[in-house]
């Protein structure tokens, strides 16, 4: 299983030597293995690729996520046709009921705020405020027409920043939060390619020019995870991210959280809850495989990163 993440920051030329990804610059260079690799993040406007680069990360099911001149990920390149049944998986997707997309995006949704309750927890977040979460969880049902997930989202989003926060300003915890989300839904979108998902029919989105719908779906459950690393952060970000904070945020696919009762890292926690959805749909599974965040002290876990 690949697990690795290859962030490159500074100008190089990306080719391929003896199936290892080869990082060339001026008279030095250094071989990855193409197998190790899950995503690999250039956010460098100098850097320049071969197409044999390109075709091995295809071959090899690597993602390879590319950054603008603001240094947020703009543009990735996901493998395509790599999995033998591609029309198999396209139709359970376009024959699935109204009642199935409900149930699923009502998992989603409640994993979403459970998480968020968490985290709310771990920063002993007021303790009137965390309650409110229960009702909220018990009020989603199916597509949430009520809401109830942006009447959480604003509950949260205010413990962990303050009144004045918005969401989509260009301030640097919303320029980490873009950031952050960009990795893990790279990650995620890479685990249902693998799969064979049709990434532009979503259960939940359904954005007639949105063409990671599905990706948007599953990304929900992780968000928290982000938020709860800006919050411990927050004091030293900048509205241009530095070098170790981008290390960190890539970093965020190794951190552990739990999945029926197992500790793994977020990036095979994001493969097993793929998985549980294809199970779903395949052998009427009735369960998601949600992640459940931990308690995490991101300092002491990025000590090495």
């Amino acid at each position: 299983m690949s697990y690795r993440q290859l962030l490159i920051l500074t100008k190089c030329y990306l080719s391929i030597e003896k199936n290892s990804i080869k990082i060339k610059r001026e008279d030095t260079f250094n071989l990855v293995p193409a197998e190790d690799l899950a995503i690999i993040v250039v956010d460098c406007a100098e850097c320049t690729f071969s197409a044999p680069f390109f075709n091995q990360c295809s071959k090899s099911g690597i993602v390879v996520l590319i950054c603008g001149n603001k240094h947020y990920p703009i543009s990735q390149v996901l493998p395509c046709n790599v999995h033998y049944r591609l029309y198999n998986i396209l139709s359970m997707q376009m024959n699935q009921t109204t009642y199935f997309k409900e149930k699923v995006t009502e998992q989603l949704l409640k994993g979403k705020l459970l998480n968020q309750k968490r985290v709310m927890k771990f920063i002993e977040a007021d303790d009137e405020k965390i309650e409110m979460f229960d009702e909220y969880i018990e009020q989603i049902s199916g597509h949430d027409d009520i809401n109830r997930e942006g009447t959480a989202a604003k509950v949260f989003f205010n413990a962990l920043y303050d009144q004045e926060y918005t969401r989509f300003e260009t301030d640097p915890i919303n320029v980490a939060q873009n950031y952050g989300y960009s990795i893990i839904s790279s990650c995620i979108s890479r685990s249902l390619s693998l799969l064979g998902f049709n990434l532009c029919l979503g259960v939940n989105h359904s954005g007639l020019t949105n063409p990671m719908n599905l990706t948007y779906d599953f990304i929900e459950p992780f968000r928290a995870l982000v938020d709860y690393y800006i919050y411990q952060n927050k004091t030293t970000l900048t509205d241009e991210l530095n070098v170790q904070t981008k290390k960190e945020l890539v970093n965020l696919l190794n951190i552990k959280v739990k999945v029926n009762e197992m500790i793994v890292t977020v990036q095979y926690a994001i493969e097993l809850l793929c998985k549980s959805y294809l199970r779903m749909l395949e052998y009427g599974d009735e369960d998601l495989d949600l992640p459940e965040i931990i308690e995490t002290n991101f300092l002491k876990e990025n000590e090495s990163v």
